[in-house]
């Protein structure tokens, strides 16, 4: 039966010479390292529509800048890309005539293809036809030159302030980030296109399935609906 000390008793025992040689922990170390500190799991934080669309709503498209910035927001919020994989694509990786987006070299080296839904497609069009044409990237600034990342995160934090939007967490409000839109767009495909894990795993370009299930925990579509059937 092992006999639980205070922190008083393990002082008067250190006290009175029991201390531990040289590179032997004390009593006091051996307990708090017995203790193991939990990491709070946390879920994605993720938008709703009301929130998108007030987000969007200060978002100018009849100028050619805004117009970049709402497409290239859409495409994150649509196809679930990260914002480094938005400011790598070059225009031979949008496939208007087969309607697909083509990520080459995506986080880990991962390529994937993930299919342009209409509204989606839409959005690209307009953009494509007022980009500067001879530009390397497909999103790029007015010059050609490749737009850095945190360009659209800078970007979205105006946004929030502007029309007050925030996500919560705990007593906090966070601004609203590129990868939170990734994180709506996922939890999209499982609650409102009903798609299964392992072809979410594939959209995102997750290397294990461990990594998507966590969007299980967000989605709660499924359960609500049963909740209010009973």
């Amino acid at each position: 039966m092992m006999v639980q000390l205070t922190q008083e008793q393990i002082n008067i025992l250190e006290a009175a010479g029991a201390m531990p040689q040289q590179g032997v922990p004390s009593v006091s170390e051996s307990l708090s390292k017995g203790k193991k500190s939990r990491k709070p799991r946390k879920l994605p934080k993720v938008l709703n529509q009301k929130q998108i669309d007030r987000l969007f709503s200060k978002i100018n498209i009849n100028c050619p800048t805004g117009l970049r910035n709402r497409t290239a927001f859409e495409t994150m919020l649509q196809a679930g890309l990260r914002v480094g994989e938005v400011t790598a694509l070059v225009p031979a990786n949008i496939d208007f005539d087969d309607d697909m987006i083509y990520v080459q070299n995506g986080k880990g080296g991962v390529d994937r293809n993930i299919p342009m839904k209409p509204a989606l497609k839409e959005w690209l069009l307009k953009w494509n036809e007022q980009r500067p044409s001879e530009a390397t990237y497909f999103f790029c600034a007015l010059k050609g030159t490749q737009l850095m990342r945190r360009y659209f995160n800078t970007v979205l934090h105006r946004l929030c302030e502007k029309t007050d939007t925030y996500l919560q967490d705990g007593l906090n409000r966070l601004p609203v980030s590129c990868h939170k839109l990734r994180h709506t767009c996922a939890t999209r495909w499982l609650s409102k296109d009903k798609l299964s894990l392992p072809e979410i795993q594939r959209l995102l370009g997750h290397t294990h399935i461990n990594t998507t299930m966590i969007y299980l925990s967000v989605s709660m579509d499924d359960i609500k609906e049963k909740f209010l059937r009973g």
